[in-house]
């Protein structure tokens, strides 16, 4: 009796390491199949192949925004009319088209060319403008164990990281948009800063000193309620109830 018993578990325990295998043998032929989806994109759009993650190696300002000028959406959305422009933050490997859809689920599981892979993709949530005329505007990314997508954003928790990375830039075909990052932090999916919009003065006012009081940053930047605001939105690693925010605040309305 004791030896079948030590089969079973010696059998139980086999099949748990073989599914543990296969899990991750799937993750890494998602992550292998995301990175080729994104190259191509890079290519289409006529970006380098990957944008540095050094902070001495980023370009400067003139540069960069010619480089972004050039920067070929109507490639993208010849494949993929969703595309409604694209992210980079300089210094941290994040530089992505950006999806938006009719809600906010499809590109959770789907990268930019509508493949299903759960590195899925960066998306502006649906309820926001396009045109980012909103107050508030999010954005939503994966935060992948490979470092990808939305993975680098919570290097945010160190200031000195801020220091090299400070700025974000949306490009879209209304220009080139610069947000000047200035707080981070982890916060309840239940609060107002996860509410597109938010037209009530009252209502922007307390989002920004919510921000501010909690974020782990000390930046300086004291943004108004006129202001437009980037949300950018990713898990925590510790269950659904939590997000990790970075927020940027528009500080030129168009680079273009």
């Amino acid at each position: 009796m004791k030896g079948k018993l030590r089969t079973g578990a010696a059998l139980l325990l086999a099949l748990s390491v073989t599914a543990g295998l296969v899990g991750m043998v799937r993750q890494q032929l998602d992550y292998d199949r995301g990175a080729a989806d994104y190259r191509e994109a890079r290519q289409l759009a006529g970006l380098a192949e990957a944008e540095s993650t050094s902070a001495s190696a980023l370009p400067e300002e003139s540069a960069l925004r010619q480089t972004l000028r050039e920067i070929d959406l109507p490639a993208l959305q010849q494949i993929n009319p969703e595309v409604i422009g694209w992210i980079l933050i300089p210094g941290t490997g994040i530089s992505y088209p950006l999806m938006q859809t009719e809600d906010n689920e499809y590109y959770l599981k789907h990268t930019w060319k509508r493949e299903k892979n759960s590195t899925g993709a960066i998306f502006l949530d649906y309820r926001n403008s396009a045109s980012f005329s909103d107050f508030n505007s999010l954005i939503y990314g994966h935060r992948m164990r490979n470092g990808s997508m939305f993975g680098s954003l919570h290097n945010y928790k160190e200031t000195s990281f801020w220091q090299t990375s400070p700025g974000i830039y949306i490009i879209n075909a209304g220009g080139i948009y610069r947000y000047d990052i200035f707080a981070a932090y982890e916060a309840d999916v239940k609060e107002i800063l996860f509410t597109p919009g938010i037209e009530e003065p009252s209502q922007r006012q307390k989002m920004l000193e919510r921000s501010g009081g909690c974020s782990v940053i000390r930046t300086g930047i004291a943004p108004t309620e006129t202001e437009p605001v980037l949300t950018l939105v990713t898990c925590t690693g510790k269950g659904y109830s939590t997000r990790w925010v970075v927020q940027a605040v528009r500080t030129e309305p168009s680079l273009g």
